[in-house]
């Protein structure tokens, strides 16, 4: 049972790791658009 408990506990931290690196990515992209928004209608 213990172990069960560890191995769910690691799926927790990859998958808020996973969350994090969404947001990142996320940023980025947002960024990229008001970019190329800006780009278009300068």
């Amino acid at each position: 049972m213990l172990r069960r408990k560890t191995d769910d506990s690691n799926w927790i931290s990859i998958s808020d790791m996973m969350s994090a690196l969404m947001v990142i990515f996320m940023f980025i992209a947002i960024n990229y658009i008001m970019q190329v928004i800006e780009h278009a209608f300068v």
